[in-house]
């Protein structure tokens, strides 16, 4: 299964784990602790949020299917991940337990099964997420805002990946699974379109 090779000796009455020695979780993202390099949070498919600590292991925090996973760079005991669709969650106790923090969102829009979940680098808080729309978190994904319109082609397009300019925040990009990319210079009220791409998914910017 998702979640390994077991094996019953009773006649499925109970199963024991035989995956200490297998590697064979799929990572759909990882996000390393801004001081211990000892420390990463990873998102992975139908195996949760995990969590490294050292050593060759990695222990399984939330359930489920995880994303984009990433610590709190000013406060790391705080961990962010989307597990799917516009569930985002957030944890506070160092990924012992995680909370849907999806206020404000809105479930009717095209996401991605993955959503790109991004921290602004230069704003502590300052959380964005894409749906076929950019939306905004700035009280650590508390409470969400929508950005900005529609930055697909249309159709079934969605924004399949973000990012912030380091240093200026008025600066962001998105690029979308229908080859799009767009840019906006004043912190998402205005967008222009960059040169004409390829119909192809954008997978980072």
């Amino acid at each position: 299964g998702d979640s390994g090779v077991w094996r019953s000796s009773t006649g499925g009455q109970s199963f024991n784990d035989l995956n200490q020695t297998l590697s064979i979780t799929q990572f759909q993202a990882v996000g390393l602790h801004p001081t211990n390099p000892n420390l990463a949070v990873g998102g992975t498919q139908d195996n949760g949020t995990a969590l490294y600590t050292g050593g060759s292991l990695w222990d399984q925090g939330r359930p489920g299917d995880s994303g984009a996973s990433f610590f709190e760079a000013s406060n790391p005991v705080t961990i962010y991940t989307v597990a799917r669709f516009q569930s985002v969650r957030r944890s506070d106790d160092a990924g012992k337990t995680f909370n849907l923090i999806a206020t404000g969102l809105d479930p009717s829009d095209r996401v991605l099964f993955y959503p790109p979940l991004i921290p602004d680098p230069s704003q502590p808080g300052v959380l964005y997420l894409g749906t076929h729309r950019l939306w905004q978190s700035r009280d650590r994904g508390d409470h969400w805002s929508v950005l900005s319109g529609d930055l697909t082609g249309g159709g079934s397009g969605s924004i399949s990946a973000l990012a912030v300019a380091p240093g200026n925040s008025q600066v962001l990009y998105a690029g979308t699974s229908d080859g799009l990319v767009r840019v906006s210079q004043d912190g998402g009220r205005n967008w222009l379109a960059t040169a004409s791409l390829p119909n192809r998914y954008v997978t980072s910017v």
